[in-house]
């Protein structure tokens, strides 16, 4: 097993999976850099479409090792949005949640949004994007 060591915190990369939900490119690509350069062993699924997400976490998902996975989850998509997303999840397959940790990483500045996110009992916290390595190693030490 691989071990990181930054800023004095040693992660075993290889005990998660990290999951991307967001339709802009940018950030995806952001975000992936931002993981991969300080833990190039951790798994990335991004997604720049929600359908795809959805799909592939009702049909992939349940059969993935019981490693820790972590999903950062966009708010504003189009055809369906991050709402909406862990409404259908939670319809079909709720107990997913079991092995998921859910992020929102959102450009919201709406206190609606984060008022939102701290009510449900799937989002573990509201962040702001972009994702940085200073949270990423913060979540990482959590979700130990």
């Amino acid at each position: 097993m691989t071990k990181n060591n930054l800023s004095g915190i040693s992660i075993m990369a290889e005990a998660c999976n990290i999951f991307l939900v967001d339709d802009d490119e940018i950030n995806n690509f952001l975000n992936t850099e931002i993981i991969s350069m300080s833990h190039p062993d951790i798994p990335i699924e991004c997604f720049g479409n929600p359908v795809d997400a959805l799909k592939y976490f009702m049909n992939e998902f349940p059969n993935l090792s019981k490693k820790k996975n972590i999903l950062f989850l966009d708010i504003n998509m189009p055809v369906f949005d991050g709402w909406q997303f862990l409404e259908k999840i939670d319809h079909e397959q709720p107990n997913i949640f079991n092995d998921l940790s859910v992020y929102v990483l959102s450009s919201s500045l709406d206190q609606k949004d984060v008022n939102k996110a701290a009510q449900n009992p799937h989002i573990i916290k509201f962040l702001s994007k972009p994702l940085n390595e200073e949270v990423l190693e913060s979540i990482l030490n959590s979700e130990k």
